[in-house]
């Protein structure tokens, strides 16, 4: 897959933590959700530095909570200590000794994993009572797949969406990404793909000139 269209586009954060996006369509007014922060949030203060964006960042994982709650973070930063999920409520997590999290499979919750809370998009919208995102980042090991519906029908209120896709070593990984590549299509054009291909940018079709 190669991105459709090329724009001037911007580096933000550092090493694992960076993405690529349309810089020239973010100031102070824009609204940066980043689901998935880990203990990296090297891309959401670049853009804080950058644009003074407001960054709105997700994370159930208990042990990065903690350490990003004890750190001194930027007014423009608001950290919420759930994920984004198929539904609202208390599901749960697989993590390996403690590191990143993924939602685990219905049934077959395993030992070291932990429940945490998700919220769906159009739940998590209308808490923090907004009806725009300029940025929708999405690191969130595999969980991607299950929110295409709920992403393509909020679509129009989004300009921006990054994603970093977790299909390699899934039986079911190719399709599973064809799929929603296909869904996307109707509402998003890919204008970056790294050079490894998990993380690709996205343009809404409603700018596709802008």
């Amino acid at each position: 897959m190669r991105p459709v269209r090329r724009y001037p586009v911007v580096k933000a954060g550092e090493g694992d933590g960076t993405w690529v996006l349309r810089g020239d369509l973010l100031g102070p007014q824009s609204i940066v959700y980043s689901f998935g922060l880990g203990w990296d949030i090297s891309f959401d203060l670049d853009l804080i530095k950058r644009y003074g964006c407001q960054v709105f960042g997700f994370e159930p994982l208990p042990g990065a909570l903690r350490d990003l709650e004890r750190r001194d973070l930027p007014a423009n930063f608001r950290l919420l200590p759930y994920g984004i999920g198929t539904t609202d409520g208390t599901v749960h997590f697989d993590s390996v000794d403690g590191g990143y999290a993924s939602l685990t499979a219905e049934g077959s919750e395993s030992s070291g994993g932990f429940l945490a809370e998700t919220r769906t998009l159009g739940t998590i919208l209308n808490s923090l009572g907004h009806d725009h995102i300029d940025v929708l980042k999405m690191d969130i090991e595999g969980a991607e797949f299950g929110l295409m519906d709920e992403i393509c029908g909020r679509a129009d209120a989004i300009d921006q969406l990054l994603i970093e896709w977790h299909h390699r070593g899934v039986p079911q990984g190719p399709a599973m990404l064809r799929e929603a590549l296909a869904k996307l299509d109707r509402h998003f054009v890919p204008y970056y793909i790294s050079p490894r291909g998990f993380e690709h940018s996205y343009i809404s079709r409603r700018l596709i000139d802008a």
